[in-house]
């Protein structure tokens, strides 16, 4: 576990800074850090804007904001009325899996 500072003001330089101690932070502080944006985390979990993330870029998208919370609701409202929920995957490659019933008759009881 170590700690990242995040660059908000230098486009030239990284986004943000891993160190390993805490202490490490003073080879790229310069100046005053009573604004510095210090994170704890493990070196895996890096930092990032959300406009360069392709698993959130969705979020960006008003349309598809209100869908994820229309589900959302969709789903505690089965919940409360003990219906099963399940959750199904949206990307086209999980979702094929679920268009296979479309090509035979399903018979509801």
């Amino acid at each position: 576990m170590g700690y990242y500072l995040i660059n908000r003001d230098d486009p030239d330089k990284p986004f943000s800074q891993y160190v390993e101690r805490i202490e490490d932070l003073i080879y790229h502080i310069k100046g005053d850090i009573n604004d510095a944006i210090i994170v704890s985390g493990k070196k895996k979990s890096q930092p990032f804007f959300l406009r360069d993330s392709e698993e959130y870029k969705n979020l960006c998208s008003e349309k598809l904001r209100n869908g994820i919370l229309a589900q959302e609701i969709f789903k505690k409202e089965a919940i409360k009325r003990s219906f099963i929920i399940e959750d199904i995957p949206q990307d086209q490659t999980s979702f094929i899996n679920y268009n296979i019933i479309d090509s035979f008759t399903v018979k509801k009881s």
